[in-house]
């Protein structure tokens, strides 16, 4: 069985200060059992003081994380703030790594060269990853996935993608141990006991708009025909685009995909974004466009955001044997509330039972699986989504 505490702190120039807050809420809450690991969010800030790397060479535990933006935990919503969640066990084990920068050669080698390196600490079965990827144009979100995949078989594969609080997300970072970087992934496997359970909301089909299409021509995330026609041409016949160039907001417009030819399509669909359009017209994603797959457009409002997100921790209120429970919302999700970023996650605080130990963040691109079925997973890259990993 797994037990979890979070703590947190806002203290970002003092070192000793930030560890003696942590450590005071960590002995309150919870005795470290056998084997112990740490997720944690921050801002980046929290990385260029130094105040990371001290922590964690303070921790008697291995830590892992993503920059973010806004966060929550049982105590605390905020926004320039870092947020730990620890989980401890006898009957399981955690072990930590992180890859060399993916921007620097083949991205799925050096996954697996890590992952293969971290799987040599445990003799118990793996049964679950958590992974804290990169924001990198280059790869697609279900690139991670695929990774994962291909070096530990078809077990839960959950986790987000690093942002920040700015436009362009440069400053964005994954975090192992005392070290951070722009270009790394890093991850925590989990061995034994573990049976996580997973919620996931994306767009309401109350918010789906009159368009939709067919993936008539693609290759991984981008797209270069919809409906038999150009992408700039489709656009324009809804209305979308003119003259060749996109309306304003286009870009945050959700595709709900239905990925039929996914090899595991399990009946749920997925959410892609679309982020930009390359010199010949083509538009490029954040997730796999499979081609045959039929989209419909949605969009993201206040309302939708908070309805959806409520919903799925309503139902995880209503699970047993609830230890942890761990949740992503996409920053596009955040920007619906304008100047109020923290309602979301406010919301959340105020609905999850309070003896439930939770941490929150935001996220460039979500990462669950949609279904786990006798511990196969259909493991999923998302968009636009809230997740909940519930241990």
């Amino acid at each position: 069985m797994i037990k979890s505490a979070t703590m947190y702190t806002y203290e970002i120039d003092n070192p000793e200060q930030a560890f003696n807050e942590i450590e005071r809420q960590l002995k309150s809450k919870i005795t470290l059992m056998k084997n112990s690991v740490g997720i944690m969010l921050c801002d980046p800030d929290f990385i260029d003081s130094g105040v990371v790397a001290d922590l964690c060479k303070r921790f008697s535990f291995p830590v892992a994380g993503v920059t973010t933006s806004s966060q929550a935990v049982n105590d605390q919503a905020g926004d320039l703030m870092l947020t730990l969640m620890v989980l401890t066990s006898d009957d399981v084990e955690f072990a930590v790594g992180m890859t060399d920068p993916l921007d620097n050669g083949d991205m799925s080698v050096s996954i697996g060269d890590a992952i293969e390196q971290a799987k040599t600490t445990s003799v118990l079965p793996l049964a679950m990853a958590m992974v804290f990827p990169p924001l990198l144009d280059d790869y697609p979100g279900d690139a991670y996935v695929e990774a994962f995949e291909k070096y530990c078989c078809k077990i839960p594969v959950f986790g987000t993608i690093a942002i920040d609080d700015s436009i362009t997300f440069e400053r964005s970072m994954s975090i192992f141990n005392g070290r951070s970087d722009h270009a790394s992934l890093s991850f925590i496997l989990m061995f034994g006991n573990v049976n996580p359970r997973f919620a996931l909301a994306t767009v309401s089909k109350k918010k789906l708009l009159p368009y939709t299409g067919e993936i008539t021509r693609s290759e991984g995330a981008k797209v270069t025909e919809i409906n038999d026609l150009p992408v700039r041409e489709y656009f324009e016949s809804i209305g979308l685009a003119r003259n060749g160039v996109l309306h304003e907001g286009v870009q945050f417009i959700p595709f709900m995909m239905d990925i039929t030819k996914a090899e595991d399509y399990d009946g749920v669909p997925v959410v892609r974004a679309l982020y930009k359009f390359d010199e010949d017209g083509a538009a490029l994603c954040r997730g796999n466009m499979y081609e045959k797959s039929v989209f419909t457009l949605g969009s993201c409002s206040m309302e939708d955001v908070l309805e959806t997100t409520l919903e799925r921790v309503g139902s995880i209120n209503e699970m047993d044997n609830v230890q942890a429970v761990i949740m992503f919302s996409c920053i596009v999700r955040r920007m619906a509330f304008g100047v109020n970023p923290l309602v979301e996650a406010e919301g959340i605080r105020g609905l999850l039972k309070p003896e439930t130990p939770f941490i929150m963040g935001y996220s460039g691109g979500e990462i669950c699986p949609t279904s786990v079925r006798e511990h196969i997973a259909s493991n999923r890259f998302h968009n636009y989504s809230f997740i909940a990993c519930v241990l």
